[in-house]
């Protein structure tokens, strides 16, 4: 697993897009929610491989932008924007 060393309140605070709230990859809500779960779940997968996405202690899914700063990996939905987290368990 890629984790960050950087705490999640830090990562919250630097990045430059700021998630409404945070959806564990595969449960209900986020099967409710997201477009194409299949999708998300093969860029989690090549971004865990090819080491461009990574976890904080808490789960929570963080890549980078054009600058270098850790941004939530994360989707629309509707007028907020929705950041993915690893369930506890597979975080684990």
């Amino acid at each position: 697993m890629n984790r960050l060393p950087i705490s999640h309140e830090e990562l919250v605070k630097q990045s430059p897009v700021k998630v409404d709230s945070w959806v564990d990859i595969g449960s209900e809500d986020h099967k409710d929610k997201d477009d194409d779960v299949a999708l998300t779940k093969r860029i989690l997968k090549i971004g865990m491989e090819d080491k461009f996405l990574f976890t904080d202690a808490m789960g929570c899914l963080w890549g980078r932008d054009e600058q270098g700063l850790f941004c939530p990996y994360h989707f629309e939905y509707g007028k907020k924007l929705i950041g993915f987290r690893l369930a506890k368990t597979a975080a684990n």
